[in-house]
């Protein structure tokens, strides 16, 4: 007997390393046209992109806010809990490859009706084909009511003789790797969110602070021009032209302070605080900020922005799922092949459980499979089909985007860093026009109006290069971001 189970065991464990038939096509990666090196503007330089960019804009602030984005930021423990259930599910794809072992303990008491007691009286064995419970167990010494105590060891497998269960496995790896790539394009994303909100309220303080003067200034224009009127020396549309001005300023410091009030929200929010507690600590000094210059530009080859770009690899695993999933779907046309085996023992007493004339085993196999479907293998077939290309498109359309984005990074860096030298001129034309009306007014050769209006003149250009500073950042953070943020190439 036990060399009968031991080789029902071995038979079980060879069929779990069966291969059989394998209906999922051979995965390739699509082929996608991609630029040439004299056409990828990246392909020359010599940056090397890495994870942790920001941290060459050499502010502690924002290190520390992203620090505290990664580790709190609910979007991204989402991302990492989904991670998880795919990782469990791919351990139970897994599992389903080998046999399932279970066992089963029974104690039971059953009496039999008197009229049948007595019917059967004297039969002897006869008595073991009525289907009542534990009716063997009485069938030489009748006993009512009677105890009868059994355990049972059980062995089921599946045959994955058509690839069913072991392509199951495979689209849950390829969906676990798509799930990482996710988390890591939010990581991505998180990163920029929080520098691009960081800069823009370090610009936005900067350009409340330079607002505020000059908003005293157009008041001192505004009542100079107001007294001339008074006195018959300008006309009243001057007048009106300064108050203008005047009310208007104050209108754009009011509409700044609102947006630095909702940039300040969605950065606590990104880093996982609320705004009074990440804007009440001394570290979080957003008037001692600087604008940093900009980043340089990484150098990258067309083939390595495949690599480098966590939705691009997600949209490739996602591919890899459904071609795995069509070929789930093809094998229902085929039949499941199940074999099972029992063991165990049964007794009326306790005491003669486990004695080997107790003990009764049993092998068997079952085949099931479809005849006629009325077409439900066939519609599910090409559901699996159709989204296998909707993921191939999904793939291509991703491949595009990454390098329209790379463009479009680069574009907007060169057209800003262009117009931020041309504004940047024009304010030290204006500081040093002001600079001379300045010393003309001190000697008594100019008047203080004069002086004020270019001083207004100055600060207004002031703002406008403190823009196009911040818009120069977003637009180096914009890029690095659609080169994939370098978080593949952290350990390299």
């Amino acid at each position: 007997m036990k060399k009968k189970i031991l080789l029902i065991g071995i038979a079980l464990l060879m069929l779990t390393s069966f291969s059989g038939c394998d209906l999922a096509p051979k995965f390739r990666s699509p082929n996608v046209i991609l630029p040439t090196k004299k056409e990828f503007p990246l392909a020359k330089e010599k940056e090397t992109l890495k994870w942790g960019w920001w941290k060459s804009f050499n502010d502690p602030v924002l290190n520390k806010l992203i620090d505290k984005a990664l580790k709190n930021n609910t979007d991204l423990l989402i991302a990492a809990t989904k991670v998880e259930q795919l990782i469990a599910l791919a351990g139970f794809r897994k599992a389903q490859l080998y046999p399932l072992l279970g066992y089963k303990a029974q104690v039971s008491r059953t009496k039999i009706p008197e009229n049948i007691e007595n019917q059967i009286e004297g039969i002897g064995k006869t008595f073991s084909s009525l289907p009542i419970p534990g009716a063997a167990a009485f069938s030489f010494n009748l006993e009512n009511p009677k105890t009868s105590y059994n355990i049972v060891g059980s062995v089921s497998y599946e045959l994955d003789f058509w690839g069913k269960l072991r392509n199951a496995k495979k689209a849950a790896l390829a969906r676990v790797l798509a799930a990482k790539a996710m988390q890591d394009t939010i990581k991505i994303s998180l990163v920029s969110g929080v520098a691009n909100l960081y800069f823009n309220l370090v610009g936005i303080s900067k350009e409340l602070e330079v607002a505020k003067r000059l908003k005293d200034v157009l008041k001192k224009i505004y009542e100079i021009q107001k007294k001339q009127w008074k006195l018959g020396l300008v006309n009243k549309i001057l007048v009106c032209q300064a108050k203008s001005n005047y009310e208007g300023l104050k209108g754009l410091i009011k509409n700044l302070e609102e947006k630095k009030k909702e940039l300040e929200a969605t950065l606590a929010y990104l880093v996982g605080e609320t705004p009074r507690e990440l804007f009440s600590k001394r570290e979080l000094d957003l008037g001692k900020a600087k604008l940093p210059k900009g980043l340089k530009v990484p150098g990258m080859l067309p083939s390595q922005l495949l690599l480098n770009r966590p939705d691009i690899i997600l949209a490739e695993e996602q591919l890899k799922a459904a071609n795995f999933d069509v070929a789930v779907a093809k094998a229902a046309y085929f039949p499941d092949i199940n074999l099972t085996g029992y063991t165990g023992s049964l007794s009326s007493k306790f005491s003669d459980l486990m004695k080997s004339s107790s003990i009764f085993w049993s092998i068997g196999s079952g085949i099931v499979g479809p005849i006629f479907t009325f077409g439900r293998i066939k519609s599910q077939v090409k559901l699996m089909e159709a989204k296998k290309k909707e993921a191939l498109l999904n793939y291509i359309k991703t491949v595009r985007n990454a390098f329209k984005e790379v463009y479009t990074g680069l574009i907007k860096i060169s057209y800003s860093k262009k117009q931020l030298r041309i504004q940047e001129n024009k304010l030290s034309v204006l500081k040093e026009a002001y600079d001379i009306r300045k010393g003309l007014y001190e000697n008594g050769l100019s008047n203080e109006l004069e002086v004020l209006i270019l001083r207004a003149n100055y600060l207004k250009q002031r703002l406008q290069v403190i823009q196009t500073k911040v818009r120069l950042i977003s637009n180096y953070i914009y890029l690095y971001k659609a080169l994939g943020g370098g978080i593949y190439l952290a350990n390299k």
